[in-house]
């Protein structure tokens, strides 16, 4: 069917500036799309969402409805909303307004308590997109945003339909959808994957997920004395880790992560390569690619003294990294020596 995957460097096609922002980033590659035969429309994807999603549904929906433009929205809670794009539609499906992360969103008017917000998910036909870019973006004090400048100024001009985003005839049988460009929402996005029935089922094998994985050996479990035994439970663990006398409970476990004895990790994120030490205990924390974490250390117990070494969010997730504890090192090192001296 001539379909294929390029992926494309970030460029510098229109002066000395990198992407500006989301616009721009497709108005500096046009070439490229107009360069395939035949393109009458562009399907636009956000790059830090997860869902899935049957695009050619929405591609129907465009057609059939003889929409210059369309945007996929979803339901969200009316507290969230000022995060997203909210917008409004008619009977008749239209976008009638648009505001990119309004401090008092706009709700649905049928419920209160809900908003329509916009998924970043855009189709538009091809003519109408290279016009509105090469005007639009001539403008010096422009934001080169499709939410912030793109949509907003086509109501009116343009035939822009909203296409709502629900479980029907969706893979997984319902509309879920996070925006994970918050460490908090990837966090969550993560627990929910550990829930015993999870909105987004990763062992779904009527539409799975295509991904590239190294060959590693099975998940090792060491030890089964009555103070030193290695177990997991409500977690999901990953080839080639290794749980050798410790504890791991409501946890993601990534690739070649090991978990040394007496160890205790809740409610936690465990990248690759990552090393959980000796005795330590670990609760509500996202551990970092190779990041090892010295024996006996204790983090998300007490989040005042983990704010002066760690990075913590709004929700309270503590987030760790190599060169963080390699600058702790340091410190410690040089503490040290002064004290020596």
């Amino acid at each position: 069917m001539g379909e294929g995957v390029h992926i494309i460097p970030a460029q510098q096609r229109i002066g000395e500036n990198w992407y500006r922002g989301t616009a721009d980033a497709i108005y500096q590659n046009l070439d490229l799309i107009k360069s395939q035969t035949a393109t009458e429309r562009i399907l636009i994807l956000g790059g830090d969402h997860i869902y899935k999603m049957d695009y050619s549904r929405m591609i129907n929906f465009h057609v059939e409805s003889g929409a210059d433009v369309t945007v996929a929205c979803i339901q969200k809670p009316i507290e969230q909303a000022s995060e997203f794009g909210v917008m409004g539609l008619n009977e008749q499906g239209d976008i009638i307004n648009f505001v990119e992360k309004p401090k008092n969103p706009t709700p649905m008017p049928n419920d209160n308590s809900k908003a329509l917000i916009s998924m970043g998910i855009y189709i538009f036909n091809v003519d109408v997109l290279d016009a509105e870019l090469r005007q639009a973006l001539e403008n010096p004090d422009y934001k080169h945003d499709f939410g912030h400048n793109i949509i907003p100024s086509l109501i009116g001009r343009s035939n822009l339909k909203g296409y709502v985003f629900t479980e029907r005839g969706h893979p997984g049988g319902n509309g879920y959808w996070r925006d994970v460009g918050h460490v908090d929402e990837y966090y969550a996005a993560t627990m929910d994957l550990l829930a015993p029935t999870p909105e987004l089922d990763l062992y779904d094998t009527s539409w799975p997920i295509m991904t590239n994985q190294v060959q590693r050996p099975g998940v090792k479990f060491l030890f089964n004395d009555p103070n030193r035994r290695g177990f997991a439970v409500d977690s999901v663990l990953c080839a080639g880790a290794i749980i050798s006398g410790g504890q791991v409970n409501h946890s993601l476990v990534s690739s070649d992560v090991r978990v040394e004895d007496f160890a205790e990790v809740q409610d936690s994120i465990l990248l690759p390569r990552s090393i959980v030490g000796r005795s330590c205990k670990l609760k509500k924390v996202i551990v970092g690619e190779e990041c090892i974490i010295p024996d006996g250390t204790v983090i998300g117990y007490n989040l005042e003294e983990d704010k002066k070494r760690y990075t913590v969010t709004e929700d309270g997730v503590v987030l760790v990294s190599a060169e963080m504890f390699e600058a702790k090192q340091e410190v410690d090192a040089n503490s040290d020596i002064e004290a020596l001296a």
